[in-house]
């Protein structure tokens, strides 16, 4: 029984009008060779080409397919009119999918049961979004990056507002080669995460498919290029040049820039020249000398066979433009400006030319048209060209990893190697604090180091801070009075984006995913504060349930441990916050003269930071009053309210206090012009603003409770909480000179011991590690890697080998084998394996179970393997082994299974 593919495709592609409908008839075709039976999948929504009865029975007949078309409703159109007017300015993806045709699409998935589903555009992805879609193969055809094509022709749009459009009279900012690479677009990272949904994406442009595998965690990119069969066509290179344009703005302002830039330069020099223009687009435009507008034109063969050459003066857009390779394909040139040529197969001065300007671009123009037999040359090199790299052959070659004989293979890859670590980064939602701070810079430090592919941050109701590279899923806003409904919530979006970790940013948990507790303090438990509030209950059930802790200091990891003595001090992980030093660093006297200026601080000032409970501001304002020269100073508050408490203000008679909200390069400039820092607080988990200060050379005076003497060291004066006159000695001690400049250089050393990279990278370390934890490592730790295609009576024999003798050696229980699955399912791998404990239990009476752990490891991620390969002892050889596994631990020590039991080498480590 053949195998069954669908696929969905959003217009009509036949007749082909546009190198998409190309593309995907090339698909079709590719997907019947390789042996599936095809359906084609359409909607009536959006199409580009009307689906006529004609095209449906000729898409039957000539590619031997089934047809389903989705006829829209007014429903669907009511839907879309609604999500178009709500989008405010925003791209939104759910515009493309109406519910109705996604409950079509649903039922006739179901009907069918393809083995296989191929969605063209990511603008239709969310069609096969959920579990029920699962047990098929999902592959997506990207065509370009859609969000940032969208976002290019919005630009483009802006200034191509009413057709038909002039040559001449369109704003000369359009036709700026540089227009698109002057503004920040970038693609949506919705549209990555949409990527990452599919086992494969495939992509028809080389830089694409380097740029979408940098950008997801999950899915599997590959290049397959456009694909056109080499037409061998007697060429004579007689007539015009051609430019065949589609009815999109790209084309539209390519068309533009050729008769504003180019085509001037190239009629001063060769008055006869005209330009062939082919396309739909035709309609939209005005004809100039040297254009001739020939409109739509259904088969291009003759125009072809005549013309020079070919011209593709687009200056942006995605993808791969398959105006270029129909033209190679029929033994043209092609001419094209650089950033479209990098995605094409154009070989400068081989088989066309590539013009980084208009100049170029008419040089190259002229050199063709005046040069038949460079023409006919360069031809023939284009021809070759495509037949050897991008013809139907290649194409079937290139798509073969999908044959029906590899799809349950293929099935299984895509379910390996994915690392996904969710985020709730509902901190954002309840706090803008430091904790706020600490969060958005552990993420801009995983977008530098790359572990943000493997990240989904959960946006509760749109308050997570916008960083380009994280990918986001919107979640609703977090309720401490409908906890149970969230913890479900949570577990149904890890189960869905396929979590291994899950790590909250403020003590959310879900309820079974393994998660990562992070402690930032225990202020509550130590403060004797009510643990009936839901916010200290859910901490704690977030504590209790978790597989793992990082702690924010030394400090702090006891006090967790303290609490909750179940909890071995040396599981937890100390990753010390970090503080920005290209913000946090001593400002110049012009910037603290000018910071002074716009907030009226007249005088010398003390700065305070965080108000109130436990921050003990109240020890600042008594010392305060007590120095005999508090006039001369002013106080600047922030982190706190906006107006000074009465208590507090009843001691700074004759001082002016500046309560003031600054960004955080204010709050370096108010660091650096400050006299000290007090900080008298009672407790903290560890101290963010002390770090801050010291960073910009600002003097620090607080008390060594808590985490606090890890954060300053030697850089700051230590006086007890609750001595009032202790303070005002410290606060006239930091004023002078000789011990001001000791604290600032000491300050600055000490500040150098902290930074986000180092906390990010102790982090994302932590959350790989538990990740590990299922393998239940021990002291010993042994790595086998099974070649398991040899027959099976064989590998089990090895097997019982490997297993009897380790199982039997006095160190069993404290060793773990990890057997490396290679490229079958763990249900398979632990059938073999239960065979082979049940013959060692029946024949030898040895029990495994008793103490020997045995773990599976072909699903980890490379990440996985990084942190996991330190922690194995060796590895055992086997008679038969996977050599392409094994290159993965080729750091690691290797040693027959004797050598390992009779040398005492390993299991008595």
């Amino acid at each position: 029984m053949k195998k069954k593919a669908l696929i969905f495709f959003p217009h009509n592609p036949y007749p082909p009008r546009t190198g998409a409908h190309q593309r995907c008839l090339s698909m079709l075709e590719a997907f019947k060779k390789l042996g599936y039976d095809v359906t084609l999948f359409g909607s009536t929504l959006l199409t580009d080409n009307l689906w006529q009865v004609d095209s449906i029975k000729n898409l039957q007949k000539n590619f031997d397919i089934g047809v389903e078309v989705y006829q829209g409703t007014s429903a669907d159109k009511q839907f879309m009119a609604q999500t178009y007017a709500s989008r405010k300015g925003e791209f939104n993806w759910d515009f493309y999918t109406p519910p109705g045709l996604c409950e079509s699409f649903r039922k006739f998935f179901k009907s069918l049961s393809p083995d296989i589903i191929v969605i063209n555009y990511a603008f239709w992805a969310r069609l096969v979004i959920g579990n029920e879609f699962n047990s098929s193969l999902k592959v997506i055809e990207m065509h370009d990056l859609l969000s940032l094509t969208t976002k290019m022709q919005q630009v483009i749009s802006s200034f191509l507002t009413e057709p038909p459009f002039i040559s001449g009279k369109v704003d000369h900012k359009l036709l700026d080669k540089s227009l698109f690479s002057k503004l920040t677009l970038n693609t949506d990272i919705e549209e990555y995460w949409l990527y990452d949904q599919f086992d494969f994406t495939i992509a028809i442009s080389p830089q694409e498919a380097q740029h979408v595998q940098t950008q997801t965690c999950r899915t599997t990119v590959k290049y397959i290029p456009l694909s056109y069969n080499v037409e061998l066509i007697n060429n004579t290179y007689t007539n015009p040049p051609l430019f065949v344009i589609g009815p999109n703005y790209f084309n539209i302002q390519g068309y533009l820039y050729f008769t504003d830039k180019i085509l001037p330069l190239v009629l001063s020099q060769a008055p006869e020249f005209v330009l062939q223009v082919i396309g739909d687009a035709c309609s939209l435009l005005v004809p100039t000398d040297g254009i001739n507008l020939l409109g739509f034109i259904p088969s291009l063969k003759q125009l072809y066979a005549e013309s020079k050459f070919a011209v593709c003066p687009l200056i942006g857009g995605t993808g791969q433009q398959v105006k270029i390779v129909e033209a190679m394909a029929n033994g043209l040139p092609v001419i094209a400006l650089q950033n479209v040529a990098e995605s094409s197969p154009i070989q400068h001065n081989i088989n066309g030319f590539v013009a980084t300007n208009a100049a170029e671009f008419a040089n190259y123009t002229i050199k063709l048209f005046t040069n038949q037999n460079l023409c006919r040359q360069m031809g023939q090199a284009a021809r070759e060209t495509v037949n050897n790299e991008f013809s139907k052959q290649k194409l079937l070659e290139k798509l073969y990893f999908l044959a029906p004989n590899n799809i349950q293979n293929q099935i299984f890859k895509a379910e390996k190697n994915k690392l996904i670590v969710i985020i709730d980064g509902v901190f954002f939602q309840l706090y803008k604090t430091g904790i706020a701070r600490v969060w958005k810079s552990l993420l801009e430090e995983w977008v530098e180091s790359g572990f943000a592919k493997h990240i989904i941050v959960l946006d509760r109701a749109g308050t997570a801070p916008v960083i380009p590279s994280i990918r986001y899923r919107p979640v609703p806003a977090y309720d401490y009075n409908a906890t149970d409904v969230d913890r479900e919530m949570l577990q149904q979006v890890c189960d869905e984006e396929g979590a291994d970790i899950f790590i909250s940013s403020y003590y959310t948990t879900p309820l079974s995913t393994p998660s990562v507790f992070l402690a930032h303090d225990m202020i509550p438990e130590l403060m004797g504060w009510n643990l009936n509030h839901p916010m200290w209950r859910e901490k704690h059930y977030g504590i209790q349930h978790a597989s793992a802790y990082i702690a924010v200091s030394e400090n702090t990891a006891k006090d967790l441990v303290k609490v909750f003595p179940n909890i071995p001090l040396d599981s937890v992980t100390v990753a010390s916050n970090g503080v920005n030093h290209k913000i946090f660093s001593p400002a110049c006297l012009e910037d603290i003269n000018q910071f002074k200026n716009k907030y009226g601080i007249t005088k010398p000032y003390f700065m305070l930071v965080g108000s109130g409970g436990y921050k003990n501001t109240i020890l600042f304002f008594k010392a305060f009053a007590q120095l005999c020269s508090k006039q001369g100073f002013e106080i600047v508050c922030t982190g706190g309210g906006w107006e000074l408490e009465t208590e507090l203000r009843n001691y700074t008679s004759g001082s002016v206090v500046h309560m003031l909200q600054l960004s955080d390069e204010e709050l370096s400039i108010a660091y650096s012009g400050a006299v000290a820092l007090v900080y008298p607080s009672k407790y903290e988990g560890f101290g963010l603003p002390i770090l801050e200060a010291i960073a910009c050379g600002c003097p620090v005076v607080t008390c060594p409770n808590g985490s606090i003497p890890e954060v300053a060291g030697d850089a700051a004066i230590y006086v007890n909480d609750d001595d009032v006159d202790e303070l005002a000695d410290a606060l006239c001690e930091v004023q002078k000179p000789s011990v001001r400049n000791s604290l600032v250089a000491a300050g600055l050393e000490q500040a150098q011991k902290f930074s986000w990279a180092k906390m990010a990278d102790t982090v994302s370390s932590a959350l790989v590690e538990a990740t590990l934890l299922p393998l239940n490592l021990k002291q010993i730790n042994l790595v086998i890697f099974p070649d398991w295609s040899q027959s099976e009576d064989a590998l089990c024999t090895e097997l019982l080998q490997v297993i009897q003798a380790i199982a039997t050696h006095p160190d069993s229980s404290r060793t773990t084998l990890l057997v490396d699955n290679g490229e079958i399912s763990e249900e398979e791998a632990n059938l073999i394996l239960s065979s082979v404990a049940m013959n060692l239990l029946m024949a030898e009476d040895l029990d495994i179970s008793e103490g020997l752990e045995i773990s599976l490891v072909g699903h980890l991620s490379e990440m996985q393997w990084k942190v996991l390969l330190p922690k194995i002892t060796a590895r055992i050889i086997l008679e038969n082994e996977n050599q392409a596994a094994i290159a993965k631990a080729e750091t690691i020590p290797s040693y027959e299974l004797d050598n390992i039991l009779l040398n005492n080498c390993i299991m008595s480590t």
